[in-house]
């Protein structure tokens, strides 16, 4: 039999085994015996019984032929035509040989799912192994007569088997590939680490043998990384579970000791949480790794209990808790009993953020210093006082104690630091941007809900690497996504740091891709616990959205990152307005049209005229200089390159703006009708006039607002 199927014999197990009375020889002795022709009749004949009685079986008009089903056939096959190797091996094929294999290929994909599909499941794993070891024949052949054309009937089996698969229910595709994993797992085709830490699809890559062996190697590598990390999860979670849930003693030095075991396990456990809802099982990864957590939330994180540890918290000492939080890191001045626990709780529990903590704290000192009282004015001849001249500002005019005088040479000096120090923090957190080849290579994992809020649906994915990106269809064919792309990338020209965004087909729908920047929260809604660099940065982001006509900046679309610093986000709205919007301190088209909460630098502006900002505080108009002159610095032949993607999808896909442009166009050159072309130049002549002419309108809109513009009209 295997001689037979060596040489191309379809079915060999079929042939009957009995002897000749002659010479004990069986009838597949006579098919391989070369004294015979190939073409001779007794030799068809033979093969042509083996195929019938094969149909026989396939069609269900009989249950067994020589004792076997069609099950054991296939099995039997599989065993005589072994899958090649991955990076090599195969076997040698002539042309017919090579056709029966994509015909045995075809046969598996018909038998697959249906006739084993029962009660919602597959009860042998739904027919896909047949279809792999059918795959991975045809995949090992080699038959140097049939030259290119070889490659090309290879090609064609692999993607109907991937039309295939994709076109069965996820649910029962998970379920058979299941099935294969743990046959592959008991050949030792697969790791353990393969068939516990992938997800569903890259586990069928591994299995399916035409996988190109660049993504077998990444995906490999991907499982040995995984392993490592649940093991240093594993040492980790057990150094925190041996480190108990509360000190063992109210020493400084031990509860610094505690809170770093513990941050370990976290740090540890949260970098398996980020890929373990990926997995069959979630479950098991959390028991593999032997966290104090029950499972882990959809967006990875922890599900973390301090409550052991407040209670214990309470009842210590306030100078040895001060004194354990200063080793962590805190200015510890002005800062609360809560804040303190808060703080070493932040070492663990990713609910909490230390810089969150320290800004409330150092808010504290702030709200303590009391202004001076206000200077009296005289009366006049009605008896009623005369009030002194008012601006938008007026109510953080006075310098709080202790505190140096908003001009003078300390505050800015303060101001410069604070500036300084935001900006490394976001330099540090927000992902650099990636050539479009790396874009390109990413190896995605299959996409789940993404529940970060929005109008729009997103996905999570995973790469090769273990990093989360986001994805966000565009239901406009790519123009929402070119125009959020465009939009990140002049954020970043101009200075204003926000996560890059990229143009992608993830899942079959094109859409914006951006890197998950783990650990950051939204901005507080809060304008009083807002620092002066908060609100420096919100007047900046300010002066890209208006470039970019950006009005979706609410607090969610605002990032705190880990170590402080504030990115914008969500660039999908961008040049929504344009041509309709203008610039002014309370202009919110999505609160007034859909009762959105308004952008965070309309809330400063409303917040500084009506006193709501934290005490010294203020807007100040010359914080927008350096993006101003950012954008002045970059060519408008540059600007217009970056943005003809948008002017030109935009067009196409009839976005909110185009209606505007298109009347300007008309306008401009008098005509009735106007080209797509023109209304896409003038787009891009609109958006270089804008951030040509932003010096001047910024220094308008302050002005109107009754704030100090001097700084904002220089040219130095």
């Amino acid at each position: 039999q295997q001689l037979a199927a060596d040489k191309g014999f379809a079915h060999p197990t079929l042939v009957s085994a009995s002897a000749t009375a002659a010479g004990g020889h069986g009838a597949l002795v006579h098919w391989l015996n070369p004294a015979y022709p190939d073409d001779a009749a007794s030799k068809t004949k033979i093969h042509a019984k083996a195929d019938e009685r094969y149909a026989q079986l396939a069609a269900d008009d009989v249950d067994t032929i020589g004792g076997q089903t069609l099950a054991d056939v296939h099995a039997a096959e599989a065993a005589l035509h072994p899958p090649a190797p991955p990076g090599g091996g195969g076997w040698q094929a002539t042309p017919t040989q090579v056709a029966e294999a994509m015909a045995g290929l075809n046969q598996s994909l018909t038998d697959l799912y249906a006739p084993a599909w029962s009660g919602g499941k597959p009860d042998d794993g739904g027919g896909l192994q047949a279809v792999l070891d059918a795959e991975a024949t045809l995949a090992g052949a080699q038959c140097d007569e049939m030259g290119d054309s070889l490659a090309t009937v290879k090609a064609a089996g692999a993607g109907l088997v991937s039309k295939q698969l994709d076109a069965l229910p996820p649910t029962a595709r998970n379920t058979m590939i299941g099935h294969a994993v743990a046959h592959a797992l008991d050949q030792g085709a697969i790791t353990e680490a393969q068939a516990a830490w992938l997800d569903r699809p890259s586990q069928l890559a591994l299995l399916r043998a035409p996988t190109d062996p660049t993504v077998r190697q990444q995906l490999q590598t991907l499982a040995a990384d995984r392993h490592e990390q649940v093991a240093t999860a594993k040492t980790a979670a057990a150094a925190a579970a041996a480190a108990g849930p509360i000190p063992v003693d109210a020493a400084a030095a031990t509860i610094v000791a505690w809170s770093k075991a513990h941050a370990d396990a976290a740090t540890a456990t949260q970098a398996v949480g980020e890929w373990a809802h990926q997995t069959p099982d979630p479950k098991a990864v959390a028991d593999a790794v032997g966290a104090p957590v029950a499972a882990w939330q959809v967006t990875g994180q922890l599900a973390t209990d301090t409550k052991p540890w407040r209670t214990w918290a309470k009842g210590q000492p306030l100078p040895t808790l001060r004194a354990a939080a200063k080793q962590l890191g805190m200015d510890t001045a002005g800062a609360t009993r809560a804040q303190i626990q808060n703080y070493i709780a932040a070492s663990w529990d990713p609910a909490l953020s230390k810089a969150e903590v320290q800004s409330a704290a150092a808010n504290n000192l702030k709200k303590k210093a009391k202004p001076p009282p206000p200077t009296a004015t005289p009366a006049n001849s009605g008896g009623h006082s005369t009030p002194g001249p008012a601006t938008a500002t007026a109510a953080h005019a006075a310098k709080p104690a202790g505190t140096s005088a908003a001009g003078s040479w300390a505050a800015k000096h303060a101001n410069v630091v604070a500036a300084l120090k935001a900006h490394q923090a976001v330099t540090a957190d927000v992902p650099a941007y990636q050539t479009p080849e790396q874009v390109a290579g990413l190896q995605l994992s299959a996409g789940h809900k993404a529940a970060v809020g929005g109008m729009h649906p997103k996905t999570f994915h995973t790469d090769q690497d273990g990093a989360t990106w986001l994805h966000k269809p565009d239901s406009k064919g790519g123009a929402r996504a070119a125009a959020e792309a465009a939009a990140a990338r002049v954020h970043n020209l101009a200075g204003v740091r926000t996560p890059p965004v990229y143009v992608r087909n993830v899942d079959g729908k094109v859409g914006s891709l951006q890197p998950w920047i783990p650990n950051a929260g939204p901005l507080s809604t809060s304008p009083t616990q807002w620092s002066q660099a908060d609100v420096d940065s919100i007047v900046r982001f300010h002066v890209a959205g208006w470039v970019c006509s950006n009005y979706d900046g609410n607090p969610a679309n605002v990032l705190r990152t880990p170590t402080g610093g504030l990115t914008p986000i969500d660039h999908g709205q961008a040049f929504r307005y344009f041509g309709q919007d203008r610039l002014a301190v309370d202009y919110d088209p999505n609160g007034q049209s859909y009762g959105q909460p308004p952008p965070v630098f309309v809330t400063a502006y409303k917040a500084a005229a009506a006193g709501n900002l934290g005490p010294g505080v203020r807007v100040r108009p010359e914080a927008a200089i350096p993006t101003i002159k950012a954008f002045e610095s970059i060519p408008d032949a540059a600007l217009r390159a970056e943005l003809a993607p948008v002017a030109t999808e935009g067009v196409k896909a009839g976005l909110g703006w185009v209606a505007s442009m298109r009347k300007a166009a008309q306008k401009r050159t008098g005509k009735t009708n106007v080209s797509d072309a023109e209304v896409a130049e003038e787009f891009l002549d609109h958006v270089v006039a804008r951030k040509n002419g932003l010096r001047d309108a910024f220094a308008g809109m302050f002005s109107a607002a009754g704030l100090d513009v001097k700084g904002l009209t220089k040219v130095a």
